[in-house]
């Protein structure tokens, strides 16, 4: 694994931070579009799944009342970052972080009513097993938004429709109902966003 690589995967120290800086700025757009697809709700429990430094966790805070936040993410320094970004919420008990791999999310020992991960299914070891695994912990109004838009060398608008229906089968022999695939335009390449539901109701576009 090359270093640069796994400063994206992992970030540490300094540089991490910088990267997770980077990777915030490239997110931004896409956290708020990926959140509209969840149907959010005031009390929900709301788990973000590689949360970087931690911007999406504070625009759930600031735009949801109510809303409490649980992350996990394996790197030391965004879960500093992060914690820092969100003082407040976090010693008031509405924000819960921790170090921690997407497999790692049966130890939370909560029940969850929304899931968001922006960028960081392909670092799971086991996609099908954590997305089922998920799907036992939450509630019935359960949703979850998978989204990415590759930026490896050579990938294309087209990388990013086969990408978004491996992310559709995922979910499905996950045992997700009401799978939908979205895109969105941008540079370099469009981006992906997967939805699921625990229920049969069907998932309403924003």
């Amino acid at each position: 694994m090359g270093f640069l690589f796994s400063q994206f995967s992992k970030p540490q120290g300094l540089i991490g931070k910088a990267v997770g800086w980077l990777m915030y700025k490239q997110n931004a757009g896409i956290n708020k579009w990926a959140m509209s697809f969840l149907d959010i709700q005031q009390d929900d429990c709301v788990l973000e799944i590689g949360f970087g430094p931690g911007y999406c966790v504070k625009e759930l805070c600031d735009s949801y009342d109510g809303v409490r936040v649980i992350g996990l993410d394996p790197s030391e320094a965004m879960v500093e970052e992060a914690k820092r970004r969100n003082k407040k919420d976090v010693e008031g008990g509405r924000v819960r972080l921790a170090q921690g791999y997407a497999e790692e999310s049966t130890n939370l020992h909560d029940t969850i009513d929304k899931v968001l991960a922006i960028n960081n299914i392909t670092y799971w070891e086991d996609p099908v097993g954590t997305l089922a695994a998920l799907r036992e912990q939450m509630s019935e109004k359960g949703r979850v938004a998978i989204a990415l838009q590759p930026h490896e060398k050579g990938a294309s608008d087209e990388t990013t429709v086969i990408i978004g229906d491996q992310i559709r089968s995922f979910l499905e022999q996950a045992g997700f109902k009401q799978v939908l695939v979205h895109h969105k335009p941008g540079s370099p390449t469009k981006t992906t966003c997967v939805v699921g539901s625990v229920s049969d109701l069907p998932v309403q576009n924003p």
